[in-house]
């Protein structure tokens, strides 16, 4: 006995919906039938069945690798770290940077592989890239060189200086910046040559943003200097900044003078004036002073000695005899070659003593003192 039996053509149990790959070869059973009898069937005049069956095709990824360039501390940067070919949906990519940290997703954007990451530390890494299919498995693998430098330092302010002979330049010199935001106080060292063949460590205070160097210097001679200040990092970058320092002459200064000699008496090594120098380190020998008695001689030349317990502090003497008695204006001019003062003051120059030296008596009682006269050996040739 022959059995009958009719299929609906369509009909959605006998399709079965397959995956094939791009390019590949793919072997799939692509629809199923049966008429529910257990029975072998024999069916009559060619019968024919049709249905159809959905073939999703996927792409496969290839990928390339890339050279970053970045730098240390470089906040969130979004950086490409591969390139791909194909069509990436339904794909993921998986970034591990290679510094330790924990590996991060990527994103596909216009046939690259993108992700975000801040680098701690200078060198070279090995970026690895995974990219992976909708079920999971591996498709593509490529490792890219992250070249990654030190963070910039830059130069902000240096602005010239001023200062006294003999009194310390103290305090900021200069500021700097470092492009690497995460760089502390430990990373960095300053060194400041002063022009004057002193050089110090300068002290690093602030932090990458703003860093600042200060320091101290004691200059011996007024002039123009040219200071270098030098920021170094733990890295060994290092950059510089000019400082223009201009010291002037320490202060020349003294009371006025007051002297009180007598006519036809010699001074002689007597203090005509005293001063003060706001730099303490000079000698006598390194000052030149000038003394215009006031009486119309020729000036003289004063010496200079060191006060005790000086400390820039210092005498100055002259000798001079006055011949007329009177009131003169005195005037002591001294200077060390960067500069000088000058010192002012009176002299008060009292006549000579009268001493009497003889009682006389005249037995003509009619004469007077105006018509004798009278004569003293001194007795001192």
């Amino acid at each position: 006995m022959t059995a009958h039996r009719t299929f609906t053509e369509g009909d959605p149990n006998a399709a079965v919906p397959f995956i094939a790959t791009a390019g590949a070869s793919t072997t799939a059973t692509v629809a199923t039938f049966t008429d529910g009898n257990a029975q072998t069937n024999t069916y009559a005049g060619g019968a024919t069945v049709t249905t159809t069956s959905t073939a999703t095709v996927t792409s496969v990824l290839s990928a390339g690798p890339v050279t970053i360039t970045t730098f240390e501390g470089n906040p969130a940067t979004t950086l490409t770290v591969a390139n791909y070919y194909g069509n990436a949906t339904g794909y993921t990519a998986s970034i591990d940077w290679g510094d330790n940290t924990p590996p991060t997703t990527g994103t596909f954007t216009n046939s690259t592989v993108q992700g975000t990451h801040t680098y701690a530390e200078t060198g070279t890494y090995n970026v690895a890239v995974t990219l992976t299919d909708a079920s999971g498995t591996m498709t593509a693998f490529v490792t890219s060189p992250a070249a990654v430098a030190d963070g910039v330092l830059r130069t902000g302010v240096a602005a010239p200086r001023t200062g006294v002979q003999g009194t310390a330049v103290a305090g900021v010199l200069a500021t700097f910046t470092d492009d690497n935001p995460n760089a502390v106080l430990g990373d960095f060292t300053a060194t400041i040559a002063w022009g004057d063949g002193t050089e110090t460590a300068g002290t690093v205070t602030g932090s990458a943003g703003a860093l600042s160097v200060s320091g101290s210097n004691t200059y011996f001679a007024s002039g123009s200097y040219q200071v270098q200040v030098q920021l170094t990092d733990k890295d060994g970058a290092s950059i510089g900044a000019p400082v223009p320092v201009t010291i002037a002459d320490a202060a020349l200064g003294g009371p006025t003078i007051s002297l009180t000699p007598t006519q036809g008496v010699a001074m002689s090594g007597v203090t005509v004036a005293i001063f003060t120098d706001d730099y303490p380190y000079n000698m006598p020998s390194d000052y030149q002073t000038e003394i215009d008695w006031g009486d119309g001689t020729p000036g003289g030349v004063g010496y200079v000695k060191s006060v005790t317990g000086g400390g820039g502090r210092f005498s100055i003497q002259g000798t001079h005899t006055y011949a007329q008695a009177g009131v003169y204006t005195v005037l002591v001019g001294v200077h060390d070659g960067d500069g000088g003062t000058i010192i002012s003051g009176t002299a008060t120059v009292s006549p000579p003593p009268v001493y009497t030296v003889a009682t006389l008596t005249d037995s003509n009682l009619n004469d007077t003192a105006s018509s004798l006269g009278a004569t003293i050996d001194w007795g001192d040739g």
